[in-house]
């Protein structure tokens, strides 16, 4: 009758020990999820001047060859480099990236979505030539945007050209 209650115990130890186990793995997935819903988005933005100039063979800046295959099919064949950068962004928080003298980009992540996209606010304003006016908004939208794909916002006018706009996203 001794050896019964031993093996009981045993056998309680054993569950518990499997229980824990199992809270254990629960709690580590939801604060590895949690954790990574807490990790700003690493936004990648290039700023181009596409322009039509009858050329041959499309011309590319030095530094835009990450997003050749993304803008192969608008119809200009020149790719001026204007501005690139590449930032982690936390959720609710505007980013304002100075485009040049005249356009402003500002972006705000605003969520994670369940399948790892994220959802974007953006807005453009110009400063009007006449430097005492405010800035104009030229382009407000919200975008969803998967991991590791590219997005174009075609923009506005930029000297002989247009303002193209490609984002990128990853965790």
């Amino acid at each position: 009758m001794v050896i019964a209650p031993r093996k009981l115990r045993i056998v309680e130890t054993g569950m518990s020990c499997i229980l824990f186990g199992m809270v254990l793995c629960i709690v580590e997935s939801a604060s590895a999820q949690a954790a990574r819903e807490e990790t700003p988005p690493l936004v990648s933005i290039w700023a181009v001047q596409a322009t039509d100039e009858s050329r041959e063979e499309p011309h590319f800046d030095r530094g835009l060859e990450d997003i050749r295959s993304t803008v192969s099919s608008l119809r200009y064949d020149t790719y001026r480099n204007i501005k690139f950068t590449r930032e982690r962004m936390a959720i609710d928080s505007e980013t304002r990236l100075r485009i040049n003298d005249r356009y402003t980009l500002y972006i705000t992540p605003l969520a994670y979505e369940n399948n790892g996209q994220v959802r974007l606010q953006l807005r453009m304003e110009m400063q009007p030539r006449d430097r005492d006016k405010d800035p104009v908004v030229v382009l407000q939208s919200r975008q969803l945007l998967a991991p590791n794909r590219k997005m174009i916002i075609g923009g506005p006018r930029l000297e002989e050209g247009d303002l193209v706009i490609v984002l990128e996203t990853q965790r």
